[in-house]
């Protein structure tokens, strides 16, 4: 900026920069900035609404958000930050639609299909939840959250055991997890397992016992 004062590019990755270490306030002034030099773009208009989101001004965030389709109708991440700001305002069947167009953009985006899992299941349609999170691990299982978030669902729906196989599998892709150690020894204990959570419960105090309070949270 210093070198070229309307260099628009270095606007937007100073903004970008801001944005990484949550200062999203900073980050809308210059997202905007860049606007005073070259046209806008439907990407810049979605970084502002993701900015706007951040900081919980959703009227805001969904005016940029709508601002990015309408320059790009086909731009995903767009019509997901849409779904986010109307799955935070309790909206979950507007969210569920805009969500499903972003997947239909993007249908390999796992963020998409982790988003649409975890609101059916907030709708409490669980079939559809454990299709979506399925989804996820198939397009990336190292994901760590996905394990934890699949194996509830699958807990709170009655299928224990299946919950069970889920968390091992887990294990194989993130053996560095006590988080999921914690949860399959939860697990195993409440199945009656007794034995086999022992085992778990050792390893994961012995590891990490900072965070055997994910025994009592779950």
């Amino acid at each position: 900026i210093a070198i070229k004062e309307d260099f628009a590019m270095a606007y937007f990755n100073k903004a970008n920069a801001l944005s990484n270490i949550d200062r999203w306030e900073e980050a809308i002034l210059f997202y905007n900035k860049t606007f005073e030099y070259e046209k806008p773009q439907s990407v810049a208009y979605c970084a502002i609404g993701e900015c706007y989101e951040r900081i919980e001004n959703y009227e805001q965030a969904m005016i940029y958000y709508n601002k990015a389709i309408s320059i790009e109708p086909d731009f995903a991440d767009a019509w997901a930050g849409i779904g986010i700001v109307l799955s935070q305002q309790n909206r979950l069947t507007e969210a569920i639609h805009h969500f499903k167009k972003a997947i239909h953009i993007e249908n390999k985006n796992e963020e998409f299909w982790y988003l649409i899992a975890d609101t059916y299941q907030k709708l409490g349609r669980g079939e559809k939840s454990e299709t979506a999170y399925q989804k996820v691990i198939e397009l990336n299982p190292f994901i760590e959250s996905v394990w934890l978030d699949y194996s509830k669902l699958l807990f709170n729906l009655g299928d224990k055991e299946k919950a069970i196989k889920i968390l091992a599998k887990g294990i194989k892709h993130h053996p560095e997890s006590m988080e999921i150690y914690y949860r399959l020894a939860t697990c195993l204990f409440w199945t009656g397992k007794k034995q086999e959570a022992l085992i778990h419960f050792q390893h994961a105090l012995q590891t990490d016992f900072q965070k055997h309070e994910e025994i009592f949270k779950f």
